[in-house]
């Protein structure tokens, strides 16, 4: 039922599936008293058009407002009687969704949290209830000064990128969008074929790719619309600066962004995360150690 992409055997290699649906599952064995699984899915912020800016967000959302299977609540309430964990995140380019297990309860839960992600049933009365919670997520991240700062450079670097505008969406966004909207977006994204099911654990690799295939038993092989091509906007030509005044900060704030090549220079990219690491990145860091320990120019 399988087909194996990965088949040079290594001893820390995880096993790569792809089954005839379009899922991609990479599973490991690990020697930890837990099993793993995160579902990620290709789609974010970026795919979004202006008139739905916030809806992959807002979805992650009404994922764990029940399915035909499952009543809202009963997801959580499950997962919590086995001492389980979950939880889910969006950004621009994917949303995930994991769960962590005890060994021995794996096979249990581990189809319920693909039946929440497959099958939301995005009722009216949830969704109205759920929307007031992400306007105040999104009043939380207004009023975050890391936050607007971090919005701000987003807006600054990029002039067409979908990059530049916020996860969350605007609330005047959020305010108007309906649930029908968001069905037709989960049937359109959220199909096998733009899905990876990472799963590590102590449990045989066999029985891990099987529990997480099981899963998928009912998702048909469904053509995923391509998604628009986003051209790189070029490396600045010269230098760019932007000064806001933000009275309710007492300290200054300072974001220096550069444009660098993206995920498929996948080479320079992971070159450019080391060097990020060795100039910025924690109390070792070289600006840390010179800006703040021995220049001492901010705290």
């Amino acid at each position: 039922m399988t087909s194996s992409l990965l088949n040079t055997p290594s001893l820390n290699a995880p096993t790569v599936e792809k089954l005839p649906n379009g899922l991609t599952i990479v599973a490991e064995q690990m020697p930890v008293d837990a099993v793993n699984l995160n579902v990620w899915i290709n789609v974010g912020s970026a795919v979004e058009s202006d008139q739905i800016n916030g809806m992959a967000h807002f979805l992650e959302h009404m994922v764990f407002k029940g399915t035909p299977k499952l009543q809202s609540g009963e997801f959580e309430r499950l997962i919590e009687q086995r001492g389980a964990v979950t939880n889910a995140a969006t950004s621009q380019d994917y949303t995930h969704y994991y769960i962590t297990t005890a060994p021995k309860d794996f096979a249990q839960l581990a189809p319920l949290q693909l039946e929440v992600v497959l099958n939301p049933s995005i009722p009216d009365h949830s969704f109205e209830k759920e929307r007031m919670v992400v306007l105040e997520e999104i009043r939380r991240s207004q009023d975050n000064p890391r936050r607007r700062t971090h919005r701000w450079a987003m807006e600054t670097t990029f002039d067409q990128l979908p990059y530049r505008r916020p996860v969350l969406g605007p609330a005047s966004v959020i305010e108007q969008l309906q649930p029908q909207q968001m069905r037709d977006f989960h049937g359109r994204w959220y199909q096998p074929e733009s899905m990876t099911a990472a799963v590590v654990g102590n449990l045989p690799v066999t029985e891990l790719i099987e529990i997480v295939s099981n899963g998928f038993t009912q998702a048909q092989p469904r053509a995923i619309e391509d998604r628009t091509n986003l051209p790189p906007e070029p490396a600045f030509e010269k230098i760019v600066r932007r000064e806001y005044v933000d009275e309710s900060l007492q300290q200054a704030r300072l974001v220096m962004v550069w444009r660098v090549p993206g995920i498929p220079e996948l080479k320079e990219t992971y070159a450019l995360d080391v060097l990020a690491g060795i100039l910025g990145r924690g109390r070792m860091s070289r600006l840390f150690r010179d800006l703040r320990e021995e220049r001492q120019l901010v705290t």
